[in-house]
């Protein structure tokens, strides 16, 4: 829980110094609720819900390469009035992901740790 909170408190704190004039709502005391969406919710859903300022979301629909959001989709949230956030994970590796590499399989880099024991298709770092 500490871990979590740590990260969302650099994530607000890079936001907040970071250049978001393009942003309707650059400053951050203008967000009141904030939503947290990976998978299954759409550019529609997202611009047609005023439930929140701020949305943390991955940078794909489904995760992978062939969902990547576009700079067309992501202005269309910016210009609903939401500010999005790009969710990265910091302490799992997903085979799934565009930056895996197939060699990391049998020849894993020393910060790369194991399997997660839970089953998924994800490494600790």
């Amino acid at each position: 829980m500490k871990l979590l909170l740590a990260a969302l408190s650099m994530t607000f704190s890079y936001i907040s110094l970071a250049d978001t004039t393009d942003y309707p709502s650059s400053n951050m005391s203008e967000v009141h609720s904030w939503a947290y969406q990976l998978q299954d919710i759409s550019i529609s859903e997202i611009v047609g819900n005023n439930t929140f300022d701020l949305i943390v979301m991955d940078y794909s629909a489904n995760g992978g390469e062939s969902g990547e959001w576009s700079a067309a989709d992501i202005e269309q949230i910016k210009n609903s009035g939401k500010l999005p956030v790009a969710y990265i994970s910091i302490g799992e590796a997903e085979v799934y992901r565009f930056y895996w590499d197939s060699a990391w399989d049998t020849n894993p880099p020393v910060w790369l740790g194991p399997e997660n024991p839970d089953g998924r298709v994800t490494s600790l770092l």
